[in-house]
């Protein structure tokens, strides 16, 4: 027994350090320090994946679409770069390519030096379900508060959880339609309606085929969405079910480009918790509102479990 334990745990071993590496082949993981005299940007990163080629350094400014022609080509064996040719002020992003025989690492990173706080970010359309905003009215106004002294123009919209989706996006276009030249963001706070769309399964598990909850239906102001032609109904959960006409959209791709930026905060039906909605959305914005004011300093780290720990992606 205690040999057949052994070799058990030997293989666990193997596959874990398999997977690490797959992962390590993927990333790069970046870090930037700054000088402002003279103005200096430092990127660094880990050495844990030798590369068999050349590194490439490039540099866009923050916004820019199109990373063009490398900023600095690297000795193979190069973990730092520092960056001269920056001004104050200025965000920039960075993204460093690591070659290795199975294809490229990518890292990716912001920095700047005394880069001014933004004074205006654009229009947040804030969607908040009745319930929620019936019975957190002084949470949701400080959050208001908060976000405006953070830079965004607030707009506030009232829905009911038993209202359709396409209700719900008349409102958000009513409200985005007042200045479609300013940039937004949409929050979706509450049992806020959730479009379902598609005839996908992205998991490759084809017993859940269909449709799939699509908050991208409220971001895309002027794609054509449709419902009548996916006919669906193999799928083991009746939630992914689509068929003509059910209220379900056939798009298993994004109609067109998104005008909006989208976040949802939704506790509802999470029966594990002896909390009922409103208390949990409670304690989030109170956590939110302490983040915001630095109540408490979070610690910057990340769990990543891989369950895929076989695939050359390096999904972790």
């Amino acid at each position: 027994m205690r040999t057949i334990t052994l070799v058990i745990l030997m293989m666990c071993a193997n596959s874990l350090v398999f997977a690490q590496v797959n992962d390590q082949r993927k990333s790069v993981q970046l870090q930037a320090s700054v000088s402002d005299d003279p103005a200096r940007i430092i990127l660094s990163w880990d050495n844990a994946i030798t590369a068999n080629g050349p590194l490439q350094v490039f540099r866009r400014l923050a916004g820019e679409t199109s990373w063009g022609v490398a900023l600095a080509t690297l000795e193979s064996d190069a973990s730092t770069y520092a960056d001269d040719g920056v001004e104050s002020n200025v965000l920039y992003e960075y993204r460093v390519l690591r070659p290795h025989e199975n294809g490229l690492g990518n890292g990716y990173i912001y920095s700047g030096i005394d880069v001014e706080a933004a004074e205006s970010r654009g229009i947040l359309i804030l969607v908040v379900e009745e319930t929620i905003r019936n019975a957190l009215a002084p949470e949701i106004r400080r959050y208001r508060s908060d976000v405006s002294a953070d830079g965004w123009l607030v707009k506030e919209i009232v829905v009911s959880a038993a209202d359709a989706d396409t209700t719900v996006k008349q409102a958000i276009l009513n409200v985005y339609n007042e200045s479609p030249e300013e940039r937004h963001a949409l929050f979706l706070l509450g049992e806020v309606t959730v479009p379902y769309s598609g005839r996908i399964f992205p998991d490759g598990h084809d017993n859940h085929i269909g449709a799939w909850s699509a908050d991208v239906f409220y971001g895309d102001i002027d794609g054509n969405w449709t419902d009548a032609f996916v006919m669906e109904t193999s799928a083991s959960r009746n939630a992914n079910h689509n068929v003509p006409g059910d209220g379900k959209w056939d798009n298993s791709t994004v109609a067109s480009d998104l005008e909006l930026e989208i976040g949802r905060v939704d506790f509802h039906n999470l029966n594990v918790f002896d909390e009922d909605i409103v208390e949990l959305t409670r304690r989030y914005l109170d956590k939110n509102h302490a983040y915001r004011n630095r109540d408490f300093v979070p610690i910057q780290r990340g769990l990543i479990e891989n369950n895929f720990n076989g695939f050359a992606e390096g999904f972790g």
